[in-house]
């Protein structure tokens, strides 16, 4: 939820869980609600994002359930490493 900083601060946490439990599973992060953030708030945001995604090796995708921005995207993506 890129509405929530909280969120955004929890990703380590969620990843390092998931790396535990299965330590090869391909993830993607995906910021949910890009429609309701600012495009300045947004960019703050993907310059976090990518420096998380280079520490855990994966994409990242802004995405909006309510308009259907990279949902697609998102899920054609990890699907595509899934089968790897």
């Amino acid at each position: 939820d890129t509405t929530q900083r909280s969120t955004f601060l929890e990703i380590p946490q969620w990843i390092e869980l998931l790396k535990s439990r299965t330590p090869d599973i391909p993830f993607v992060i995906v910021g949910n609600k890009c429609d309701l953030i600012s495009q300045d708030y947004q960019a703050q945001h993907y310059i976090e994002l990518q420096e998380l995604a280079k520490r855990y090796n994966c994409q990242i995708f802004f995405t909006s359930a309510f308009n259907g921005v990279n949902i697609e995207e998102s899920f054609q993506t990890l699907a595509a490493l899934a089968v790897k």
